[in-house]
């Protein structure tokens, strides 16, 4: 587990809260955003179910607030809390840059508080001490001390948890949304994350979430790049249509002229035959009745051939239809296969995470 360089510390925070249940945790995330995002109540029952996540924009600065449910006292059971795990190092990713340990000020340190810590070795790793800072709430419980001097005045077991972690705290009076505290608290949180390398913390765990999200978004790009291609062909296929049906609007105004114009000229030529040959009329009567049959084969024949040119030009339509509309199923096909393929990594994805938290409780309690 190491540090991850980078310089995104200069535009992004991204804070995950821990604590006991009932100690101004999700308080103290509003008190950071600057509003209200997460439900908050004054009792010792659990309000929080889920991992919650907020962002904010200051100055420039993105502020990601990650709300985890208390891990000692929650009512959620071990299969609940294992997801909520899950779902906070996703929502995190690719690291958070502070795990701000909430404790309140005048409540006893008690042992669950202890068993929080362990558990945050247990799921993100001994270092994640070193990006840990502890915030006290309830300012406002000082009085007329000092917190300097409350700090002196803990009891050695806080004082060792607050020396594990560097000796990084602050303290927070959420009902004062006085700025100038949380600005103090950045300010710690970046000198940290300097001291540790200048990068958010990460693991193996969110080497792994890299990993898979990086073939979630191949996939995607895939699936989009299949539906662009299943778009093109469609248009594609409604071109060739549009294109067929002209040339048969052609082949039929082609066909009905020539009919017409030899019509024309038969007709011109049988009355030019009948004022020539008047004397001859019976034996023109027979030239007359031989024209007209053979005029009438040869008119059939045009038919026929112009049936058969339509025919012809259907068939070949029905069958591009019938390639194009296969195209197009296999292409949806392989869509379904691509979204399928998502859903499953999506899954593996998740099984993972979990196996990986549970190998790393089983390993270290073993």
């Amino acid at each position: 587990m190491n540090a991850q360089f980078s310089e995104d510390i200069a535009k992004e925070i991204r804070i995950v809260l821990i604590g006991k249940t009932g100690v101004g945790k999700s308080a103290a995330g509003n008190t950071i955003l600057g509003k209200d995002h997460f439900h908050k109540a004054a009792s010792s029952k659990s309000v929080t179910k889920q991992c919650s996540l907020a962002t904010r924009v200051i100055g420039g600065l993105t502020i990601t607030v990650v709300d985890t449910p208390g891990w000692c006292d929650t009512e959620l059971s071990k299969a609940e809390l294992t997801e909520a795990t899950v779902k906070c190092i996703d929502m995190s990713y690719p690291g958070p840059h502070v795990f701000l340990f909430i404790l309140a000020i005048g409540n006893r340190f008690t042992n669950e508080e202890k068993q929080t810590v362990q558990q945050l070795q247990e799921i993100f790793g001994e270092r994640a001490t070193r990006y840990t800072l502890i915030l006290f709430t309830k300012g406002d419980a000082l009085e007329n001390t000092t917190f300097e001097n409350y700090l002196r005045e803990a009891t050695a077991d806080l004082k060792a948890l607050i020396d594990k972690c560097g000796g990084r705290c602050h303290v927070f009076n959420n009902k004062d949304r006085n700025y100038l505290q949380v600005s103090q608290l950045l300010k710690k949180i970046q000198d940290m994350v300097q001291d540790n390398g200048g990068g958010c913390y990460t693991n193996s765990t969110y080497k792994l979430l890299e990993q898979y999200k990086g073939r979630e978004a191949e996939l995607q790009w895939k699936a989009e790049a299949a539906r662009r291609e299943m778009r093109a062909r469609e248009a594609e296929f409604q071109r060739l249509i549009e294109l067929m049906e002209q040339k048969q609007q052609y082949y039929e105004s082609i066909n009905r002229n020539e009919r017409r114009q030899e019509e024309e000229r038969m007709q011109k030529a049988l009355r030019a035959q009948a004022a020539e040959h008047q004397k001859l009329m019976k034996l023109e009567r027979q030239k007359l009745r031989e024209e007209r049959l053979k005029h009438q084969h040869y008119m059939e024949r045009e038919e026929l051939k112009r049936e058969n040119e339509e025919s012809y030009h259907r068939q070949r339509m029905e069958m591009e239809m019938q390639r194009l509309e296969k195209e197009k199923q296999e292409m949806s096909k392989n869509i379904l296969q691509l979204e399928q393929q998502k859903q499953m990594r999506e899954a593996e994805k998740q099984e993972l995470l979990r196996e990986k938290i549970r190998k790393r409780k089983d390993c270290i309690i073993s």
